[in-house]
Parts: structure tokens; sequence; C-alpha cells
């Protein structure tokens, strides 16, 4: 277990955590909020540690060196940490008070501004005062990337022995843009990341290392990011959030004995992942949710002795996700599977003869009903329409034996 004692300069403290994403701040595993905030009149020092355990191997966002101004959201940098580490956060700032505080009580809400287009973190004291005295305003001012926030409370004469003023916060670190549910799919294979235009199958490259062993990635149409499975060479894989750019954040490590090569997102924000069309597991993807990363409920299917290598969710199709397996080696067939979400039960659409007889390792959802696959080993894309109508060659594409693929389902516009 290494040890890394961290001073922050300003009025900082944080946990390289992933919490639930909100659509300002920066939903990361990463985010570092200021805690407490200047008060009335007397300026005084306020030392604030705070020891946090890095259990999981993996990338985490941090400040940049021990004077990074991080109320200001600069300094941030992305840093891999290989093994468990015990994290000392010290946050040296000021507090200032005109009258005696003999006890206080605190609380955080986090709040949506509008006119920063961010999430602040309030923070609220309860303190004695005189009776009849006047709780004076308090006025915080946060710079962050793009937008300068200044909030204040003034709680009026009143005659009672309390009073309440609050404090802002803010997160560092600009957020990482989102995808946009164009018509493209998005292709992990290895660790590269493309956007792949299903109808010609011209790919552009958008990140050249998101990270091996990524997996079972899938569109979340109530964020607009990708999600999926990532290896991390110490037996438990991570989840994954994957932004517009490429970049990679932590979600969470999975639970000893989870992971998965298949999986896709439905549009309630839940996400199937599982090994193989066997043992599954259902997790909470919806922003803001209470349950957040965490699996919701899980079993294990029988998969019909077919090859499944991905699957997918297609609104218009019904309570099922569905698969292109492949049959026997060298047989040249291929069958369309779908799995109910109700009973967890998979049952047979058709059968093809003449496809591919390599794994369709990357398979995309479009709601007009129709599965756009990729073969691992010749990169073909073909159409396979969930009504069970005959199949058909579209494109050529880029070909690997280790691949994923999701797109945004709701949008309908690829193949035109």
């Amino acid at each position: 277990m290494h040890h890394l004692q961290i001073v922050l300069s300003f009025l900082a403290a944080g946990v390289p955590v992933l919490a639930g994403p909100t659509r300002a701040a920066r939903a990361d595993a990463t985010v570092i909020e200021l805690t407490e905030a200047p008060l009335i009149t007397e300026v005084v020092p306020f030392f604030s540690p705070y020891v946090t355990t890095i259990k999981h191997a993996g990338s985490y966002t941090v400040g940049l060196d021990l004077d990074c101004v991080l109320h200001l959201g600069l300094g941030c940098q992305v840093l891999q940490f290989t093994a468990p580490t015990v994290a000392t956060i010290t946050s040296i700032g000021t507090k200032t008070t005109t009258y005696p505080c003999s006890t206080s009580t605190t609380f955080t809400k986090p709040e949506w501004d509008a006119g920063c287009g961010c999430t602040l973190t309030k923070t609220w004291w309860w303190t004695p005062r005189p009776c009849g005295s006047t709780a004076p305003a308090t006025t915080v001012t946060v710079t962050g990337p793009g937008a300068t926030v200044t909030a204040t409370t003034t709680v009026s004469q009143t005659q009672t022995e309390t009073a309440t003023t609050t404090a802002t916060a803010t997160a560092s670190c600009a957020p990482e843009p989102p995808l946009t549910c164009d018509r493209f799919g998005y292709l992990v294979q290895n660790t590269a990341f493309y956007r792949v235009d299903l109808e010609t199958g011209d790919n552009t490259q958008i990140s050249t290392n998101i990270g091996g062993g990524t997996n079972a990635i899938g569109y979340n149409v109530l964020d607009n990011f990708l999600y999926g499975s990532q290896a991390t060479g110490q037996g438990v894989p991570n989840l994954i959030r994957i932004s517009g750019t490429g970049t990679v954040t932590v979600v969470r490590a999975f639970p000893s004995g989870v992971s998965g090569n298949v999986g896709d997102i439905d549009t309630d924000g839940f996400y199937w992942l599982s090994i193989g069309g066997r043992a599954w597991w259902r997790i909470d993807l919806r922003p803001g949710s209470a349950t957040y990363g965490q699996i919701l409920n899980n079993g294990t299917a029988d998969n019909l002795g077919y090859s499944i290598a991905d699957w997918v969710y297609i609104p218009s199709g019904g309570q099922f996700l569905w698969a292109v397996a492949t049959d026997s080696p060298g047989a040249n067939t291929s069958t369309l599977l779908r799995f109910s979400m109700d009973t967890q039960t998979w049952a047979v659409v058709r059968q093809y003869t003449g496809t591919p007889e390599s794994a369709w390792g990357a398979q995309y959802g479009i709601n007009t009903g129709v599965i756009y696959a990729s073969d691992n080993a010749g990169g073909q894309i073909w159409a396979f329409p969930i009504n069970g109508t005959a199949a058909s060659l579209v494109t050529g594409g880029p070909r690997s034996q280790q691949n994923d693929g999701a797109r945004c389902v709701l949008n309908v516009l690829a193949p035109q």
C-alpha cells in the first residue's frame, strides 16, 4: 500500500471517487470541492485534513502540483494509480468571524445554478449569535472554467438567538464533452476509439489510447456518454465512462466476479452487462439517481449454446435485447436471438446462411428495427432486421479480433 500526501493551497478538499453525474459540474472520478468560505470580518487560519483511500488502480483527477489553484479550476491532471494508495489531503484556507462560535452544525447540498450553467455545492452553517443582532451578508465569488459565479445570502435581523449564513463552492476542472446522438456508430478496437459511418464503412479515429481491455460499451441516451467495462490488470474490471473526445473516467470498480463482453444501455438508463449472454447484470446509470453505478439485479440465463459477442437494445422492438450470434465454427451461419428483459430468457428469431463465420463483436441498434453488425475477422457490416426478414451486406469496415460497438439508438438517420 502506497501513501501519498497532498497539501492544497486554498480552500480545497476532495475525494477521488465518481458520484452520480450532473449536467454541469464535471461528473468525474475526482471532483475536488471547496468546503469552507470567508464568513464575516476576522480572518483566521482554517485547516482541514482529509484522508481518503484509493482502493483500486485507475485514472483519477487530482491537483497538478502542490500549488495548483483548484478553486479556479486550473491545474487539474488525470493521474494513473497502479496500486492502492492512501492520500492525505489538507485544505489550508481562511474563515472570518466577528462573534464567538461555541458550537455549530453543517450540512451541504448541491444545487444547479442557471447563471453559470454549473452545479454549486452550498454549505449551510448554524451558529449562535446575540439576540436581536443582524447576521451579515456573505458574498463568495467562485471562478471556474468559462464562468464566474457570485452568490450572496443575507439573513435579516430577527429576535432569535440563531442565524444562518451560506457559502458556495463549485467543482474544479471543466466537464468533458458528451456525444451528440448523431447517426454514427462508435467502435472500440484494442486501445483505439473510432467514429464509424455504418453506410460507407468510413471511420475516423477519435483517440489512440482509451486503455486496453475495453468492452461491452453502450450509449446512454440520458446523458449522451458511452459506458463500458475496462480491464485493470487487478482481476476486477472498472465501470468506465467515455466522453465525446475519448476521455475515459472511472465510475467505480466492479464487485468481484462481475465482468462482461456484452453490453448496452436501455432508454431508461439501465446498463445491461453480460458474459456471453449467460451471467448478466443490470446496473443503474440514471443521472442523479441515488443508486447510480450500483447493480440492481443479476442472474444467469441459458444462451442456447450460441456464441454471443454483443447485444443491442431497440425501443421499437419491445422489452428485448437483440444479438446476432454465431453458430459452430466454419459453418458460415448466424442466428438472430432476442433476450427478454422481463423473463431473462433467450429465444431464436431466425437463422441465416452465407454470413461470415467470425464473431459479431460490434453491433449497433437503430430504432427503425435494424441491427448493424460488424464481423471481427473481415470487418464486413451487415444489416439484420429484427422482424426476421433477410439480412444484407452493407459495406466493409475496420476489422479486429478485439472490438465492441455502440450508437445512439434514437437517431434513425443512419444508414441513409
